[in-house]
Order: structure tokens, then C-alpha cells, then sequence
């Protein structure tokens, strides 16, 4: 009478894995091989097309007369003798209850499933949501999303049930108390967002079947009628800027002011980056014979390579602060943000932002010259929902671009810029 695997010895049982062991690494890849284990009724070893590491424990068995096959995991992460316990258990199911034990397995992992999907968090639901779409994104826009929902978020709805949040629930989080009065009335800005990221976290769970596609957290036909408009409860806030006009009086004190902080800034206005894409910056991303400054797509916002041209000024200051043989891992400008906002305090005084005078300045600029919209929104490096047009500025318009840096260095130098070509067509 054959004996079982349980009534094997160990040396019995270490010459069937030697046996198994044999079999699986033997020449034959290309073509699905099986070995049945003989002294434990239907159990086998299965080595796939694909070779020796695809080998797994298999049962085949008979219910109402339908041949079926059940997994019992890899070999040899499951040894001999877990793989025939297994069976054991499926066989015994088979005779004792007359119930299919595949069915059943399924049906446990099914529960198992409905059981987890309906306990999941919103936290862990929205650490999903950020992990599959942020290789997508800008290391700023991955800081802002973990940043806020963590504030405003997680310490209210973090440990509820995503399935529980309704639109009181999320009312909740929008008029939570913040200082000078509700969450909603007195950061706006901020707590527009924040709902807009609820709506995409409940978006996402619903996609993914953990609750239902109703979502709780939308603007329109839902929270508009619980909630005032964003613009009728404070007014939008921009960035203090310098006006375009003082540039050239503005630039002239700030190329004589001393430091590293003064040319980050020279440099940062001349390109109108954000400051955060200029005080990370590394020393390889810059190619000055090309003239080019190559922003990887991480540290942009829209999670796009951008790509700057630089103007002659750039490309001096950046000679004279980048010493020949430095690293290409190493930062161009190690400062943080208050040294760039204390520099321009020095030459302007207080009032202005970093962020206006780089950016907002440089857009005003160009639009009271006449600048084509979508130069200079690709010279700012925003993104461009129409892919072939993207395409086109990526390849077509660097020429055009790198025209406009120097016309605005020229402007900035008090030469006056000349945007002749620049204009829309």
C-alpha cells in the first residue's frame, strides 16, 4: 500500500525532493512539464514553458465528473510536505462534505477580499491614490498633495472607513475650525484644493470597487449648494510682483549687489523659474556650451522635462559660480528660500514675493509687448493639455524661446527688448 507523504521518513521524504529537484532543473524550457508526485494521489510538481523558476505545487481532482486543478503555491518556497498537507485538506473536503474545495477556497478569498475592501481607511485609500499617480507629478505637486491632506485631512476622516464618507463627512474637513475662523472662509485657496483632492481619493476608491460611485466631494450640483463659491469668500490672492516697467532700475542694483544670493536671484528672474527649480538645481543639468538648463521632469510642477535656454548673462553667472571640475551631483546654488527673499528685499525692499518677481513680472512683460500666449506659457514651463501642441513647443518653439530670454535680458539690462517674431501669428 503506497504511503502518504506524512508517513514518510526523512530520508524518504529528502530523496523525493532530490527527485523533485532533479526533475524541475532539467533541460526543457519552451514546453509546460509535469511530474506527478505517485505516493500522494493527485499532487504535482508543474514547471511552465518559462523554466526552472516557474515550478509550482499543483492538485488535480474529479468533482461531478469535471477534471480540476487547484494551486498550492511555488516550489520550494512550499516544501513536500506542506504541499501534500495541503491536498490532504482538499481531499478530505472532497469526501467528507462532497463540496468542490476549489469553489470553496475561492469563495474564502472572495470574503477575505469584501472584508478588507470594506475596513480600508481613506488614509490608506488616498496613500494609494498619491502612489500610483505620482510618477506623474512634480516632487512640488507630490509636497503639496501629502502636505495638506496630512494638515487638514487625515486627522479628522484619516482612520474612517472610505465606504462611511459622505457629504457631511466631508463638510466636516472643509469648515473645520482654522485660525481667524472656518477652514473654508479663511484659507480658501488651500481648502479648494484640498476638496478637490478629496473628490479625486473618493474618485479613485470607487474605481477600485471600495465604495460606491456616488462622490460626496464634488463642487457641482453637491457642495455648491452647502458651501459660498471660492471667489465670492476671498478674493484671489497673487503673488506680489515687481512692475515690469522698474526692471531695468531694479536689475541694475541688484547685478552690483554682493553674494551668492543676489546672482541666484539674477539668474532665477532671467529665467523665470520657480525657486525651488533653481535652488535644486544640480550642476549637470547644465549644458553652458548649448546655452540649456535641463529641469528633470520631477522637480517641475506639471511633471515634465523643462527645458531653458539661457541668455548670455545666465550663462556668465552660472561660468563664474560653477567652478570647473565640481560634480555634476552637486547644487549650483545651495540657499534656501529666505536667502533669495532676503536678497530681494535688499535691493527692493519688503512688499514683493520671489514667485511674482521671477514669474508674474516676466508674464506681464511679455504681455504688454505683445509675446505670443503660448511662447510665453512655454517659457514658464506650463503644461499643455494638447499633446501635439506640446510636441510642437517642445521641438519647434526652443529657438523661439531662447530669442525671447535674450530680449528680455536685453529689456532687463536697459536696452530695451526687441520681440520682433515673437508675437502670435
Amino acid at each position: 500500500m503506497a504511503k502518504y507523504v506524512s508517513q514518510l521518513t526523512p530520508p524518504e521524504i529528502k530523496s523525493l525532493e532530490r527527485e523533485i529537484g532533479a526533475f524541475v532543473e532539467q533541460p526543457g524550457a519552451g514546453k509546460t512539464r509535469a511530474l506527478r508526485i505517485g505516493i500522494e494521489r493527485g499532487l504535482y510538481i508543474i514547471v511552465d514553458k518559462r523554466g526552472a523558476n516557474s515550478a509550482a505545487w499543483q492538485y488535480r481532482y474529479m468533482h461531478r465528473g469535471k477534471s480540476r486543478s487547484a494551486g498550492l503555491g511555488p516550489w520550494p518556497t512550499v516544501t513536500v510536505k506542506r504541499a501534500a498537507e495541503k491536498a490532504d485538506a482538499m481531499r478530505r473536503i472532497l469526501k467528507d462534505e462532497r463540496r468542490d474545495p476549489l469553489d470553496m477556497r475561492r469563495a474564502e478569498e472572495a470574503r477575505e477580499r469584501a472584508e478588507e475592501l470594506t475596513t480600508r481607511t481613506f488614509r490608506q485609500v488616498a496613500e494609494d491614490y498619491i502612489r500610483s499617480h505620482q510618477s506623474g507629478w512634480g516632487t512640488e505637486h507630490l509636497d503639496q498633495w501629502q502636505k495638506s491632506l496630512a494638515k487638514w485631512a487625515y486627522p479628522l476622516i484619516g482612520s474612517l472607513p472610505v465606504r462611511d464618507i459622505d457629504t457631511d463627512v466631508v463638510k466636516r474637513v472643509l469648515t473645520q475650525p482654522a485660525e481667524g475662523g472656518r477652514f473654508w472662509d479663511t484659507v480658501t485657496k488651500t481648502a479648494s484644493r484640498v476638496r478637490g483632492r478629496l473628490e479625486d481619493v473618493l474618485g479613485y476608491a470607487a474605481a477600485e470597487g471600495l465604495r460606491s460611485t456616488d462622490n460626496p466631494a464634488t463642487w457641482r450640483g453637491r457642495l455648491e449648494h452647502s458651501l459660498p463659491a471660492p471667489g465670492k469668500v476671498a478674493k484671489v490672492e497673487s503673488f506680489a510682483a515687481l512692475a515690469w516697467e522698474d526692471l531695468p532700475t531694479f536689475m541694475a542694483k541688484l547685478r552690483v549687489a554682493p553674494g551668492e544670493s543676489a546672482r541666484a536671484l539674477e539668474v532665477a528672474m532671467l529665467t523665470a523659474v520657480r525657486s525651488s527649480e533653481l535652488r535644486l538645481a544640480r550642476v549637470g543639468e547644465f549644458d553652458l556650451a548649448r546655452a540649456n538648463w535641463t529641469i528633470p521632469a520631477e522637480r517641475m510642477k506639471n511633471g515634465t522635462v523643462h527645458v531653458v535656454p539661457l541668455s548670455a548673462r545666465v550663462v556668465d553667472i552660472l561660468r563664474t559660480q560653477i567652478p570647473d571640475g565640481t560634480t555634476p551631483d552637486a547644487l549650483a546654488f545651495a540657499l534656501p528660500e529666505r536667502k533669495l527673499r532676503d536678497a530681494l528685499a535688499a535691493v527692493a525692499g519688503k512688499g514683493l514675493t520671489v514667485h511674482g518677481t521671477c514669474r508674474a513680472t516676466f508674464r506681464s512683460w511679455c504681455a504688454a509687448h505683445g509675446v505670443a500666449h503660448d511662447l510665453a506659457e512655454a517659457a514658464l514651463g506650463h503644461a499643455i493639455r494638447d499633446k501635439t501642441v506640446a510636441a510642437y513647443q517642445r521641438d519647434a518653439m526652443l529657438e523661439r524661446r531662447r530669442r525671447l530670454a535674450e530680449s528680455y535680458a536685453r529689456w532687463c539690462d536697459g536696452e530695451g527688448g526687441n520681440v520682433s517674431g515673437l508675437a502670435a501669428a
